[in-house]
């Protein structure tokens, strides 16, 4: 009797830096200091998507090219991982001294907001006037 031969698992879609960046401009819940920290972030990168351990992600280098202070890079980085922008190991289980590895990752794309939802297009009712502005 042979073995069933194994299914190769699909491939990861390759990285793209340009699409990420469109998320991360798209981002209505990032702050302009987080972006600017997911810039930085997407340059240290290279075109790649990960930044290994002992990278130059560290807060002084961010910090540094950002010209933001090193909680505000702190916030930002919080603030990119739970919006799905870059995925870090858990801080409570990660025992190497050396700087974290950060992977930039496509967030979720948000549900498409229900007719006259937040984010619907605004309408005013007709001005008592009868004025046309």
């Amino acid at each position: 009797m042979t073995s069933p031969r194994p299914v190769p698992l699909p491939s990861a879609p390759p990285f793209s830096r340009t699409q990420w960046e469109r998320a991360v401009f798209a981002g209505a819940d990032l702050h302009a200091n987080h972006r600017a920290v997911a810039l930085v972030l997407a340059h240290m990168a290279a075109g790649g998507s990960r930044l290994e351990t002992g990278g130059p992600q560290t807060l002084g280098n961010l910090s540094g090219c950002t010209r933001l202070s090193q909680d505000c890079v702190r916030k930002g980085l919080a603030a990119l991982e739970s919006g799905g922008y870059i995925t870090r190991p858990d801080i409570h289980l990660w025992t190497s001294r050396r700087i974290w590895p950060i992977t930039l990752t496509m967030p979720p794309r948000p549900a498409a907001a229900p007719a006259g939802g937040e984010g619907a297009e605004r309408t005013e009712p007709a001005h008592p006037s009868g004025a046309v502005s």
